[in-house]
This record gives structure tokens, C-alpha cells and sequence, in this order.
């Protein structure tokens, strides 16, 4: 059926573990399960961004977080 679209989504999956032609498919997939100007929430161990933004899709670091070990960033994907 049609379902409708998130408002947001969070992820914690360890996309850095992953082939980047997965991480993009993953990424691309989320992405057209989102509203208009809806954000992806993703945290990261990585010191840049896991994945390129999909087409239209602009990302910055929203948070470090230096309490946590190894240190992590919190990475958000949103539309431009």
C-alpha cells in the first residue's frame, strides 16, 4: 500500500561498515521516504559525513559528541 512519508528518520546503523554503492542505495532509499524538507539524523563514528547527500539533499554536522568512545558526530541530510 501507500504508506505516507516520515517526518524525520534517526539512524544509528554503522553505514561506515558498508560499500559506499550500499551506503548511497541506503541513503537514496531513506531519502524518498521523507516529507518535504523532512531531515535524516545519522550518527557516525567517521570524521566526514558517511555518505553523499543524494540529489537535492544538502548534509552538515549538527553535533560532536566527545563524551562518547571512539568520539561521534551527528550528521544531518536534508533537502536544500
Amino acid at each position: 500500500g501507500n504508506r505516507p512519508p516520515f517526518g524525520a528518520i534517526v539512524s544509528c546503523l554503522p553505514l561506515l561498515n558498508f560499500p559506499l554503492a550500499l551506503r548511497s542505495s541506503f541513503m537514496d532509499a531513506v531519502a524518498a521516504r521523507l516529507q518535504p524538507g523532512a531531515p535524516l539524523i545519522q550518527f557516525s563514528y567517521g570524521m566526514h559525513a558517511p555518505v553523499v547527500p543524494p540529489d537535492g539533499f544538502a548534509v552538515s554536522c549538527a553535533a560532536y559528541v566527545l563524551a562518547n568512545i571512539p568520539p561521534a558526530k551527528v550528521w544531518v541530510y536534508q533537502q536544500r
